[in-house]
């Protein structure tokens, strides 16, 4: 086995009488690597694209929301008439739980913004400083002020698209008019700062305001609000938080110790068409996948083909020197892992290349309006690049066996006068 090892290694794999390699080696390596470096790209893409849409959606919809049972939930419908008090016992659950690294009381209250010549209906979002929601905020703002001053008196952030409807910039005063108990209500805020996410169907709807003010508005004390926004530890468990939080709940509820009736929500059901858009992306992965993986399979069968027809009287040689036909097999087996190899080392490279090229200056742009993002977004996962790479080899050795079947046909004494 030793022997054909050295053989293949020594085998020149260049054209005749040059350095250069031949067309079919560049042909099998070159489809080798658009193969690799397409599906890795392809799965870099899609993760990167499904993560920031995630972030986007998980910043106007928390992860995981606890509401009074009657209280507003849909952002556009009707006003939260019923409001939750974020006592001692179920701060307790939520901490007992070691399920959520933080949370914060939050109110959402539709509302009018009026100026002298326009209107636009929105939902103020009444959000703590330190909540992930202003993080959120904070990361997607276009001004100078930052997000701490929000939190300055009666101050209002505002979308871009907002903005430009209103015609409003930074420090400008609207006023703001609410519905509340059958009667109008009206604040005056100043445009602290305004933010752009890119996700039109969010930013056209959520301005946001220090929960403080909203909770003047209804006159409940600082520690009620419309819904408690949690952060889970692990943000792919969401549903599975969410469970344990509500049978945490349920237990309390009946040993007598929590008052009061509540309902769990998560980002999962109140972003429901955005995520499974998401993952209906999963299924143009794999069918990128399973075409890319045919094109290198196809393209390393052909090159092989070649190759043997080029080194058929070789093949003659070492047959009437004793050479089996298994051991000619191994022969240009090995020279073919020889060429997978090197594709898959140069589609990886290619590959990482542009990654780290796009995630650093995001040099390939999108159109905001489509995708709700403004450049493409990357995000290499190290497991699914592994598992990548092995399918690859895999089905790449799968292939070889096909074209080196022809090996045992070839006669010596025939081949040795092959031209």
């Amino acid at each position: 086995m030793k022997a054909t090892y050295f053989i293949a290694r020594r085998l020149r794999l260049n054209s005749d009488n040059t350095q250069r390699l031949s067309t079919s080696v560049i042909i099998a390596i070159s489809g080798i690597a658009l193969s690799v470096m397409v599906m890795l790209l392809s799965i870099a893409i899609v993760s990167g694209f499904k993560k920031q849409i995630k972030d986007k959606v998980a910043g106007f919809e928390s992860q995981v929301s606890i509401l009074a049972s009657h209280a507003y939930s849909d952002s556009v419908s009707e006003p939260a008439t019923d409001f939750l008090t974020l006592d001692a016992e179920l701060k307790s659950i939520i901490d007992d739980s070691e399920l959520f690294k933080s949370y914060s009381l939050s109110i959402k209250q539709p509302a009018i913004l009026k100026t002298e010549n326009d209107f636009e209906g929105i939902v103020l979002y009444g959000i703590e400083s330190d909540s992930p929601t202003a993080k959120f905020v904070r990361a997607n703002l276009t001004g100078n002020n930052g997000i701490e001053y929000l939190f300055d008196g009666n101050k209002i952030v505002i979308s871009s698209q907002m903005a430009n409807s209103l015609k409003l910039n930074c420090g400008d005063k609207v006023y703001a008019y609410f519905f509340i108990d059958g009667t109008v209500r009206a604040r005056r805020f100043e445009v602290s700062d305004i933010y752009n996410t890119n996700f039109s169907d969010y930013d056209k709807v959520y301005a946001f305001v220090p929960l403080h003010v909203l909770q003047r508005l209804h006159s409940i004390s600082a520690g009620q609000a419309s819904q408690i926004d949690l952060e889970c530890f692990n943000a792919d468990k969401i549903d599975d938080s969410a469970l344990g939080l509500q049978q945490r709940m349920m237990l309390s509820a009946y040993t007598g110790k929590l008052s009061g009736t509540y309902r769990i929500t998560t980002v999962n059901d109140n972003a429901m068409m955005y995520l499974n858009w998401l993952e209906l992306l999963d299924t143009n992965v794999v069918v990128i996948l399973i075409l890319m993986s045919l094109v290198a399979g196809f393209t390393l069968i052909s090159s092989l083909f070649i190759i043997i027809l080029e080194r058929v009287s070789t093949i003659g040689l070492l047959k009437a020197m004793g050479a089996s036909d298994k051991q000619v097999r191994h022969i240009f087996t090995a020279i073919g892992w020889r060429l997978v190899l090197r594709g898959m080392i140069i589609g990886n490279a290619v590959a990482l290349l542009i990654v780290m090229v796009q995630y650093v200056w995001h040099i390939i742009p999108l159109d905001p309006s489509a995708y709700y993002l403004s450049y493409v977004p990357v995000r290499l996962n190290l497991f699914a690049a592994i598992i990548l790479n092995v399918g690859v080899f895999v089905v790449s050795w799968s292939m070889l066996l096909i074209p080196v079947r022809i090996i045992s046909k070839i006669s010596p004494a025939k081949s040795l006068r092959y031209e």
